[in-house]
């Protein structure tokens, strides 16, 4: 049911009617009490009367928009999309940038810039495959320093080195145009820092793209493996003054990615940022 459907109340009642009565047979089998069909209508006719003036078209609201500035924000990570991910371990939508035509009604010549947020390791909630997962006491003190924890669940997030070869297709296939670098600060103090530059499977490279939910499971990744910085960065607000460790893993990142980085986030603080 489509919030538009309330602007035609007795075509309304009786889709929801029916769709009510549907959940209530669910209901019932499952020993659960019965929605209130009448008792919710005579709710949802007042409510109507505060939702009908924000009904509006969307699409010329959006255009009317975006002659000025607009931003749009994912609500998930791409490697989470419906179509693009290691399904079933997605969710129930499409989290690309194309989603701003087809979720939005944003022409797509309208954008004009795509910028892909990414932390400087990798994380994940939950299950599914995790090619650069880290385990034990490494795995520990990044998720403790990084406060990887599930925001609504509070469940611990897996860890991981960062994974070049899932971000590079991200980028590709958002034709991202530049990169944030989020938790830069959390790799203080490591003693090596690795990135993930390309899989192999069964002894040949396979990229992201090819791989379905098991191959992702099978595959080994290809490290390149940096020199840590000591130094707290977190209190830095120019390129040239991170550590010379720092700034060639972050040069590394890009060079590989094609993209340039724009911007670095060195602390939970708003200000914790360093503008390229």
């Amino acid at each position: 049911i489509r919030i538009g459907e309330l602007k035609d109340w007795e075509s309304f009642k009786v889709k929801f009617s029916f769709n009510a009565n549907v959940k209530n047979r669910i209901l019932k089998a499952l020993n659960v009490k019965p929605l209130n069909v009448s008792l919710l209508l005579n709710k949802l006719k007042e409510q109507r009367k505060d939702l009908l003036p924000y009904i509006k078209d969307t699409f010329f609201l959006c255009d009317e928009v975006t002659k000025k500035k607009l931003l749009l924000e994912g609500a998930h990570g791409v490697m989470l999309d419906l179509d693009w991910s290691p399904y079933p371990y997605s969710t129930a939508s499409n989290t690309l940038m194309g989603a701003a035509n087809a979720g939005a009604g944003i022409p797509l010549n309208q954008v004009k810039k795509v910028i892909g947020v990414v932390k400087a390791f990798t994380s994940r909630v939950g299950e599914g495959p995790f090619p650069t997962e880290l385990k034990g006491k490494l795995a520990e003190e990044i998720r403790e320093r990084g406060a990887e924890f599930g925001t609504t669940t509070g469940r611990p997030r897996r860890i991981g080195w960062l994974d070049l070869e899932a971000v590079k297709f991200s980028c590709r296939i958002n034709s991202v145009s530049e990169i944030v670098i989020t938790k830069l600060d959390i790799l203080t103090g490591l003693k090596n820092i690795k990135i993930c530059t390309a899989y192999r499977l069964n002894g040949r490279k396979i990229s992201y793209s090819e791989c379905d939910e098991s191959d992702l499971r099978k595959v080994k990744p290809e490290y390149e493996t940096f020199q840590g910085w000591k130094s707290d960065i977190s209190d830095i607000r120019k390129f040239k003054e991170l550590p010379a460790e720092c700034r060639k893993y972050l040069s590394f990142i890009s060079d590989f990615l094609g993209v340039k980085i724009k911007f670095l986030s060195v602390g939970a603080e708003r200000n914790a940022n360093i503008m390229l």
